[in-house]
C-alpha cells in the first residue's frame, strides 16, 4: 500500500538580486521561510548557497534540476494537526500549542494565544484575540490580530514587517497591493 499525503506548495520566488540583500532578507525572515520552498530565477552565489544551507532552507536554482530539501521526513509523532472540510469559520477557544498545525479554507478566529512554533494557515479571513508568537498565514481579505511579539505574519504572500506593528489590537489588509493597519 503507498501512503501519500497531500499538502498545498508555496514558495517564494527571487529575481536578481544583491547577494548582501539577499542574505540580510533571509537571516532575518529565515523562520518564516523555513515553511516554504525559495525559487531562484537565477543561479545564485556561493554566498546565498552558504547561508541557504546554514539556515536550513529549501530552495530551487534556475541550473538545477533537482530540489535541495533541508528538512528531515517528520515521523508520526511530529505531524500537525490539519482541519479540512469545516463549517464557515473555525473558532477555537483556547492556546494553538508549539508544533501545532490549524489549516483552513475558510476564516479562522481564536481567542487565544499562538504560541511559538506553531502555525495558523487559511485561505479566508484570520481573527487572533491573543498574543501572537507563531506564524500565521492569511490568504483572505485581511488579519485581526492582537499584540505581536515572536510571530510572522503572511498576508496573500506579502510578510507583514513587524516593526509596523502597534502592540493592541490591529486590522491589516492590502488596497492596491499595498498593506494597511489600523488600530481598532
Amino acid at each position: 500500500m503507498v501512503n501519500v499525503r497531500q499538502k498545498s506548495l508555496r514558495a517564494f520566488i527571487f529575481t536578481r538580486s544583491d547577494d548582501d540583500e539577499v542574505i540580510a532578507y533571509l537571516r532575518k525572515n529565515s523562520i518564516l521561510l523555513s515553511d516554504f520552498i525559495l525559487i531562484f530565477s537565477y543561479e545564485v552565489g556561493d554566498n546565498v548557497l552558504e547561508c541557504l544551507k546554514e539556515l536550513k532552507l529549501n530552495f530551487v536554482q534556475e541550473s538545477d534540476n533537482c530540489l535541495h530539501v533541508a528538512k528531515e521526513a517528520k515521523n508520526k509523532e511530529e505531524e500537525k494537526q490539519e482541519t479540512n472540510d469545516i463549517p464557515k469559520t473555525l473558532v477555537l477557544h483556547r492556546n494553538v500549542r508549539s508544533g501545532e498545525e490549524i489549516i483552513s479554507n475558510s476564516d479562522i478566529t481564536i481567542f487565544g494565544n499562538v504560541n511559538s512554533g506553531a502555525i495558523v494557515q487559511s485561505m479566508g479571513n484570520i481573527q487572533i484575540f491573543g498574543e501572537i508568537n507563531g506564524n500565521i498565514f492569511c490568504d483572505g481579505s485581511y488579519i485581526i490580530a492582537g499584540t505581536v511579539k515572536e510571530g510572522n505574519l503572511l498576508l496573500n504572500g506579502t510578510i507583514i514587517d513587524r516593526d509596523s506593528l502597534m502592540p493592541d489590537m490591529k486590522k491589516i489588509y492590502k488596497v492596491d497591493n499595498e498593506i494597511k493597519i489600523e488600530r481598532l
